[in-house]
């Protein structure tokens, strides 16, 4: 009967720590997926490795309604409170007549609750929910009320050395403007890494291409370890999960 009960709490001990590395292996998918969907890759990331990716990443979008002295005022779709509370401005990317985005991130002022008034003389009606806010510098004199525009902070995801479980290595995310990081996933396999989807090519790459512009999308490969290791084995139970995650704003041509 010991021996039974012995092997009973044993096995139970075994599943308990596969479920474990298997909810490390989720628990960084939702947000990484959500926030790099959303890039936009001609100047939208800043650099690459298999072990570490910078990015502006989109918080929220809207269209541009005129523009008033040295601000550009735009009518914000409704977006998620939590994610508009936690984001850090970093500039803003706006879409020209050829269809591409560029990015202004130097000299960036922000505003909340702009004048409704240039919105109103362009016929553009804020959507229940949405927000009218004023960006400067203010755009080209070309551009037309109803541009497209995004509003981006600028994170890193990366591999690297947790903080909450000292000698593991997590998946963490780093806003670069006050180099706030959070652990998403720890503890993580050393062998975790990025993977890239160049324009083109179906499969992924283990190296981002030469000209980043080309890189259309990354694969995350992601091992998560339990906390501890069960009686008799050698090393925690381990959780492989690979994610594939294409950007939604790649221009089509």
């Amino acid at each position: 009967m010991v021996r039974l009960f012995l092997a009973e709490t044993r096995n139970v001990d075994r599943l308990m720590l596969q479920r474990s590395a298997r909810a490390v292996a989720r628990s960084s998918i939702t947000l990484l997926m959500s926030e790099l969907r959303m890039v936009v890759p001609e100047g939208g990331i800043l650099a690459a490795s298999p072990s570490s990716v910078e990015l502006f990443a989109p918080f929220a979008s809207g269209l541009s309604c005129g523009t008033v002295g040295q601000s550009t005022i735009v009518s914000l779709l409704p977006a998620d409170s939590a994610m508009l509370a936690s984001a850090l401005y970093s500039g803003y990317a706006w879409r020209g007549n050829d269809g591409r985005y560029a990015f202004v991130d130097t000299a960036i002022a922000l505003s909340w609750g702009a004048s409704a008034s240039p919105c109103a003389a362009a016929g553009l009606t804020t959507l229940s929910g949405g927000q009218l806010v004023a960006v400067s510098p203010p755009l080209p004199a070309s551009a037309t009320a109803g541009t497209p525009i995004f509003l981006v902070q600028r994170l890193r995801y990366w591999f690297g050395p947790s903080a909450d479980m000292p000698g593991a290595v997590a998946l963490l995310r780093t806003r670069a403007l006050d180099a706030g990081t959070e652990e998403l996933a720890a503890p993580v396999d050393s062998v975790s890494h990025f993977r890239f989807f160049r324009e083109g090519v179906d499969s992924s790459e283990s190296m981002p291409p030469a000209v980043l512009d080309d890189l259309r999308g990354l694969e995350l490969n992601l091992v998560g370890l339990s906390s501890r290791r069960r009686f008799g084995a050698s090393r925690p139970e381990r959780a492989a999960r690979r994610s594939a995650i294409y950007f939604a704003n790649a221009t089509p041509w």
